[in-house]
């Protein structure tokens, strides 16, 4: 809708502004003539007042929420602008210790004291799942916070109790802020679980790209309930979105929206009973399983965790096996191998999976394998910005144990820290992060001198 009305309108007007391509198709081809900037025809994301204005109201309605704010940077700058919105410095916010680094940075730009709750750990993938209602409760009760930040569904799919989450952090007169970057498919089809929007938190983030036909980088900030302005929330945009914004993305969300509004019912029951399918043909598997959701408090069955732990190979092999046979899934840790799905797959599509899978699995045998993850809870010796703001010095990384980390180590996907900033690194972190490597996880370090080194504290 919003990029026939934007090119209806620029039709014949010669563009003497940017972008430099000037909208001629023999410099990008396709995308030119609708690749615009902000003029008195096409509106300005960061102040809409004209056709981006009526789009996002249009999903806001759709997505059932109070305002929805769309994003072209990803949720990563829609976390730092709800975060930012909603606190100042000193304010002291409880994170799950599983968020997304985009958490973790915004709280050290912001000069945020930080507390983490862990999540319960899955038996059956070996993953960070769930918050436990009861363990936020005694955390909030012992001190306030501005905020609290969860990840709602986590990256492999598990679902905490949002609904119990939101009245717990309520009653302790604090904000609800709901990562659900992988969960914007929720809530439009029965047999899925509910999203976070209508479930009470006070502000969900969702990467419209990950699971709806969207272009990469198209997000959306929904605020949820009336504890919320609106106006902190539009000026924190300005203070990290970019004011050149891609317009490709704002039409692909508005294109999203369209569609979900005139097919959406038809796509997810359709996307639903394929997946229905595929889970009773992969039972008929011998040695890889398919998780269903056991163990967890509800679970997006969209998210296909195929699962090694009884096998003889892990999940980094099985990856890399179906990547053989013409399959590139999405990540896989030690435990599992991670098929992404959504609306625009196909049936052809499932049944290449299906295929492949059934030829694994007869070149298997049982194993019992030994989870590799664990619960580490690292000593913290300074704050995020503390640290930041302290001298530092690479050392040789086997060199680093009973040293101060200065820099974010983690693993890519899912991207959440093993060590942060101000945390003491020990003996059991190097050889988590071995053994990480070991078993294939790809492991970075926010310097990008890891594994050789690491960037530690001038204490």
């Amino acid at each position: 809708m919003i990029a026939k009305k934007i090119k209806k309108s620029i039709k014949g007007v010669y563009p003497f502004h940017m972008p430099g391509h000037k909208r001629n198709p023999k410099f990008l081809k396709n995308y030119a003539p609708l690749d615009v900037t902000e003029t008195e025809d096409t509106d300005n994301l960061l102040a809409p007042r004209g056709v981006i204005k009526y789009a996002e109201e249009r999903t806001s309605k759709i997505f059932r929420t109070n305002r929805t704010f769309y994003v072209t940077g990803g949720s990563t700058c829609a976390i730092h602008a709800a975060i930012r919105a909603v606190t100042k410095a000193d304010d002291r916010i409880i994170m799950a210790r599983n968020c997304h680094k985009s958490v973790w940075s915004a709280a050290e730009l912001l000069r945020l004291e930080t507390d983490y709750i862990y999540p319960k750990i899955n038996s059956v993938l070996g993953v960070f799942g769930e918050i436990n209602p009861q363990e936020l409760e005694k955390q909030l009760s012992s001190a306030p916070a501005a905020a609290v930040v969860i990840t709602s569904p986590t990256y492999e799919g598990i679902i905490s109790d949002i609904s119990s989450i939101a009245d717990i952090v309520h009653k302790n007169n604090s904000l609800l802020i709901v990562d659900s970057a992988h969960g914007v498919h929720l809530g439009f089809c029965d047999s899925l679980p509910e999203s976070a929007r209508s479930l009470g938190a006070d502000i969900v983030i969702e990467s419209a790209h990950k699971t709806l036909p969207c272009m990469t980088g198209a997000a959306m900030l929904h605020i949820c309930s009336d504890r919320v302005e609106p106006a902190l929330i539009s000026e924190a945009l300005c203070t990290f979105a970019s004011s050149s914004p891609p317009y490709p993305i704002i039409y692909s969300l508005d294109d999203m929206t369209e569609l979900i509004m005139n097919k959406g019912e038809r796509l997810f029951s359709a996307f639903c009973r394929r997946l229905d399918a595929f889970y009773k043909k992969c039972a008929s598997l011998k040695h890889i399983s398919l998780y269903d959701g056991s163990g967890s408090f509800d679970f997006d069955k969209t998210k296909l965790c195929l699962v090694t732990g009884n096998t003889d190979i892990n999940g980094f092999m099985l990856k890399g096996l179906l990547r053989e046979y013409g399959i590139s899934c999405e990540m896989a840790q030690a435990d599992f191998c991670l098929a992404m799905t959504s609306i625009a797959d196909t049936d052809k599509g499932f049944n290449k999976l299906f295929s492949a899978l059934k030829k694994i699995d007869k070149r298997l045998s049982y194993e019992q394998n030994n989870q590799i993850f664990e619960q580490i809870v690292p000593l913290r010796e300074f704050s995020l910005f503390e640290a930041r703001d302290m001298s530092s010095v690479y050392i040789m990384s086997e060199q680093s144990a009973g040293k101060t980390s200065a820099e974010y180590i983690f693993a890519y996907p899912p991207g959440s820290p093993i060590i942060a900033p101000g945390e003491i690194i020990t003996s059991e972190i190097l050889d988590l992060l071995e053994n990480f490597a070991r078993h294939g996880a790809d492991i970075y370090s926010s310097s990008g001198k890891y594994p050789e080194y690491i960037k530690i504290l001038e204490i």
